[in-house]
């Protein structure tokens, strides 16, 4: 009978410690999203990444192959703003506008003469239109192939965001967990060649480094993911090792052990500690993951070209700065992007400290 009574007091308590562990779980996460501006950080950021994901998928225009192949479509300006200048070489494509003109079919606004060149002011999609009979429309006009400018930006962030994604997962969950567990079972006694290795790879400029993986071994979806994970990881494993050998020195992880806990459930704990700690340094890992994807179309790395990439996004509004519409979406999309990561992460490792 006392075994009975006995065996079920033990377990009363274990199931008051699980809805205790509970509790405090269903505390940090009402309490976080109690507050309007992190759910307004969590709404925005979801509804964002998401919204741009969808339109991608449901957008019609390819991002790699131009909807009219004309020389006509090279640098359309958006529709919305269509009037633009060019010039061309007298010859049998001018006396052809001259006669569309002629014929009231298209507007031509300007007509400069300079010897044998005309430049003309005019709509370029009036033009096509006349021409090819397909009624053109490029929110923001097209690149120097004649391909869609937003189906570029939709895709080249579709792709940047969840290479950043995957790779800062995979920064994370080695980082914390092997820096955590080396941390509690060598606590500081680890090779001091490994270490000096690691601390070494820290000193090297995360763009660098980047940058010199990324020459040797080219680009691709694939490499991104692994180049930006392995190279984040040494920064995170790092944080998360010192933090360990701090925290073993706490008074709790002696109490865990006189309490009979394994060294693999106070591993857990520590794991939990770690990853609210390391949230800031992942934001800022995101930061510097999406720099350096942006800087890698002008260093020619191989391939690069070949890939929707926010860096050759970058390098074509450099090329062709006349594209406002361009440059304001791309810029207002990468700072967002920066933005909104770091105050998301920065309000989920407070409301863990301030629990």
């Amino acid at each position: 009978m006392n075994n009975k009574f006995s065996f079920t007091k033990v377990n009363s308590t274990y199931l008051e410690n699980q809805n205790f562990k509970n509790s405090v779980n269903y505390s940090l996460t009402k309490r976080f999203f109690k507050n309007k501006l992190n759910l307004t950080l969590v709404i925005i950021t979801i509804c964002w990444i998401f919204g741009i994901w969808i339109a991608n998928l449901t957008y019609q225009n390819s991002s790699y192959i131009p909807d009219h192949d004309s020389f006509l479509t090279y640098n359309l300006p958006s529709s919305l703003y269509p009037i633009i200048s060019r010039s061309f070489d007298k010859g049998p494509y001018t006396d052809y506008l001259f006669k569309l003109q002629d014929q009231g079919i298209i507007k031509l606004d300007n007509i400069k003469n300079f010897q044998s060149t005309f430049t003309i002011t005019f709509n370029p999609y009036n033009v096509i239109e006349a021409i090819s009979g397909k009624h053109l429309f490029y929110l923001l006009g097209t690149n120097y192939n004649g391909v869609d400018n937003l189906a570029i930006l939709l895709n080249s962030f579709s792709l940047t965001f969840l290479i950043l994604l995957i790779s800062a997962l995979i920064q994370g969950i080695l980082g914390i967990y092997i820096g955590t567990t080396l941390g509690y079972f060598y606590q500081g006694k680890t090779s001091k060649i490994s270490f000096w290795i690691i601390s070494v790879l820290m000193i090297i400029p995360f763009l660098f480094l980047n940058i010199i993986v990324f020459s040797l071994s080219g680009y691709s979806f694939i490499k991104a993911i692994l180049i930006l994970g392995i190279i984040g990881f040494f920064a995170i494993f790092y944080f998360a090792y010192n933090n360990t050998v701090i925290i073993m020195q706490k008074q709790y992880i002696l109490a865990y052990k006189v309490l009979g806990l394994s060294p693999w459930k106070i591993i857990y704990r520590i794991v939990k500690i770690n990853f609210f700690t390391c949230l800031p340094l992942l934001a800022e890992q995101l930061s510097l993951g999406l720099i350096s994807l942006a800087s890698l179309a002008f260093f020619n790395i191989s391939d690069i070209y070949q890939h929707a990439n926010i860096g050759n996004l970058y390098k074509q509004i450099i090329d062709n700065p006349s594209n406002i519409g361009l440059f304001i979406c791309t810029f207002t999309i990468s700072i967002l992007f920066i933005i909104l990561w770091k105050m998301l992460a920065i309000n989920v490792a407070k409301n863990f400290w301030n629990r």
